[in-house]
């Protein structure tokens, strides 16, 4: 009867046993899935956050390397008021030049490690707005608050140190206002091309007629034909001369692509002049002096003036 009572005892004893197992492996299991549940929730916020981040950092590259004007300025009169460049985005920060006065130049001296006469702009983002201060030297002369409308359009709040703020709504300088410009006519041609510093562009000439002469002006823009890039800002090409030709091709074997420019005259067929420009490290181009007079000479005596025949006298 002992015998008996002690086995049941210890049976008993195991099913508890067995039962409390059975409850700590289900708590151990929930918590595993608990955690497992915490840790995916936070990947998942983490992938939201880093998407948004991409997301803005995205919307601001698209004002990237535009020259921002004021929208109230008629093409008809000199600009004489302040337009400013972002040259670069990156995480929750924005780089670029501000100038005072005036319509600031796309050309080498903003692409390049020249000095200029900008004051560089600096500051960070948030989705939809902006604070940069924009400094001359070491000395901070005001801030731009910068609301992001859409890819054309910004509202600016404009700030001086000890002055009040101005809120004015600001659009990128366009072809367009070149064409509207009442004391000339203009005669565009307009080419599509692609470069691995500028990604996806257009090659412009502009012959911009006066009374007295046809002057030529040659830019890069975008889609919507914004001005990205002024090639006669550092030079002023001569009067009564038009694009022949171009080449974007890597002449000087540094990587990087540069532009053979083959100028004709209007009037004059005979006349023709080649420029070579080199393009640095930071997308700006630079007249080679040295490769452009030597292959102007050179082509001066063949007198054939072709893409194909300057290559060639080139050596490629």
């Amino acid at each position: 009867m002992f015998c008996l009572q002690q086995l049941s005892c210890i049976y008993y004893m195991k099913k508890k046993l067995i039962f409390i197992l059975a409850i700590i492996c289900f708590l151990v299991g929930c918590n595993r899935e608990s955690n497992k549940s915490e840790k995916l929730a936070v990947s998942s916020e983490m992938a939201d956050n880093n998407n948004d981040s991409n997301q803005n950092k995205l919307l601001w590259e698209s004002i990237v390397g535009k020259v921002w004007m004021k929208e109230t300025w008629s093409a008809s009169e000199a600009y004489e008021d302040i337009s400013f460049v972002i040259t670069s985005v990156e995480q929750g920060k924005l780089e670029g030049q501000f100038l005072e006065k005036g319509v600031l130049a796309t050309d080498v001296s903003l692409y390049s490690k020249k000095t200029n006469n900008n004051m560089v702009l600096a500051g960070n983002y948030n989705e939809y707005r902006a604070e940069l201060t924009f400094k001359e030297g070491e000395n901070i002369k005001g801030k731009l608050n910068i609301s992001l409308k859409n890819e054309n359009l910004l509202s600016v709040g404009i700030n001086y140190i000890g002055h009040k703020k101005n809120t004015f709504k600001f659009k990128p300088y366009n072809l367009k206002d070149l064409e509207t410009d009442i004391r000339a006519e203009f005669d565009n041609d307009i080419t599509d091309i692609a470069l691995e510093k500028w990604g996806k562009i257009k090659f412009v000439s502009v012959i911009r007629t006066s009374t007295k002469r046809k002057t030529l002006f040659i830019y890069l823009v975008d889609d919507k034909e914004n001005i990205l890039y002024d090639f006669s800002g550092s030079m002023e090409f001569p009067s009564d001369f038009k694009v022949n030709d171009f080449l974007f091709k890597d002449i000087n074997d540094d990587g990087r692509e540069d532009l053979l420019l083959i100028l004709g005259g209007i009037t004059d067929l005979e006349l023709h002049k080649i420029i070579i420009y080199d393009q640095n490290e930071m997308g700006g181009f630079e007249v080679n002096i040295k490769m452009t007079r030597k292959i102007n000479k050179k082509m001066n005596k063949a007198k054939k003036y072709s893409i194909q025949n300057i290559i060639d006298c080139l050596g490629y």
